[in-house]
């Protein structure tokens, strides 16, 4: 019998390696807004995963007044950067189709917009596997435990047999603020010291052994 009934998945860094797209589509907003580029040695990195509202203000140094206007930028040309140059990550297919062929429920929980979360997996054909998909509304900037609320709702499914899985500290501070368990993806974005702060049911560096750990 599956350890959980629900698997919840981040998608940048998780189901997806956003990397150039994301980067790309900063780099543009910057270029539009007026801005010189970011040093070559910039961490990217942090920059995906956070809401952007947080990367454009802290991570990017924008100021206040035109943090508005650049979410409003590269989110209209996000779908040209971003969903385009969104890649599966190797294993991810296969490790959901397992966790399906055991009876486990998929859903994705993520601070992208609703519309370009749904285009970023159906480009890939994997959109009947997940049984929910929650992202961001136009003109709403979720936190990600409102996102996972959200999710866990729609899903029907208590807490309790909800694991949230993803690659970052954001999502690990979501899941503890949700009170539900939470697996950190190694292959993403973020790094394993930063999941020190919070309690990890299990640090995973494959696809494959979130689904062979849900199952058992």
């Amino acid at each position: 019998m599956a350890k959980y009934d629900l698997i919840l998945y981040d998608c940048d860094g998780t189901l997806y390696n956003t990397y150039e797209g994301v980067k790309a589509n900063f780099e543009n907003t910057l270029k539009v807004l007026g801005y010189a580029p970011m040093p070559e040695d910039f961490n990217w990195n942090i920059c995906i995963g956070p809401l952007l509202e947080w990367s454009m203000e802290y991570a990017l140094k924008l100021p206040k007044d035109r943090i508005d206007e650049a979410i409003a930028q590269f989110r209209s040309t996000y779908h040209d950067f971003g969903v385009n140059g969104s890649i599966l990550y190797p294993g991810i297919r296969e490790s959901l189709l397992k966790l399906k062929q055991n009876g486990v429920r998929i859903g994705v929980a993520s601070s992208k917009l609703q519309d370009s979360l749904e285009k970023t997996i159906w480009k890939d054909g994997i959109t009947g596997l997940f049984d929910v998909i929650e992202g961001c509304t136009p003109g709403t900037q979720k936190t990600k435990a409102e996102t996972i609320e959200t999710a866990l709702e729609k899903s029907g499914i208590a807490r309790e047999k909800v694991l949230m899985l993803g690659d970052t500290k954001f999502d690990a501070e979501g899941a503890a603020l949700e009170k539900m368990d939470f697996a950190a993806a190694l292959w993403g974005f973020g790094t394993e010291k930063e999941f020190d702060p919070y309690d990890c049911v299990f640090k995973t560096k494959t696809p494959m052994e979130v689904a062979d750990f849900v199952i058992g």
